[in-house]
């Protein structure tokens, strides 16, 4: 689904939701991470200070792991996204990862999935 075709209401929503800096920052949030930073002890992540721009680059890239080192990988990635795409395309992206039991990715499947059966 393309950035064009989904409802402002939603994309301010999920912004909200997982990163209401997301359109002012450039690939992460440093309020974010040092939030994170000060919860996470003995090299784990038990907090993660993940933006929406850093969960697209683990899901597009594969990456995975709860580890500072696969954290900074991520940061990395993220702020490659951010240097090549505009944001509106960076969460387009993010909307189009959900995925819908064994119906496949995108918004628009979970939109159909989850509201085509209702009246």
């Amino acid at each position: 689904m393309r950035c064009g075709d989904i409802l402002k209401n939603f994309v301010n929503a999920l912004v909200a939701v997982e990163d209401n800096r997301f359109f002012a920052h450039f690939g992460f949030d440093v309020i974010g991470i040092v939030r994170a930073a000060k919860k996470n002890q003995a090299g784990r992540v038990v907090q993660e200070g993940s933006m929406l721009i850093q969960q697209t680059a683990e899901n597009l890239f594969k990456l995975s792991g709860g580890t500072f080192k696969s954290k900074a990988n991520e940061l990395l990635c993220a702020l490659r996204l951010e240097y090549r795409y505009i944001k509106q395309q960076i969460f387009e992206f993010y909307a189009n990862q959900f995925y819908v039991r064994g119906n496949g990715h995108e918004l628009g499947v979970a939109a159909r999935y989850y509201f085509a059966n209702t009246t």
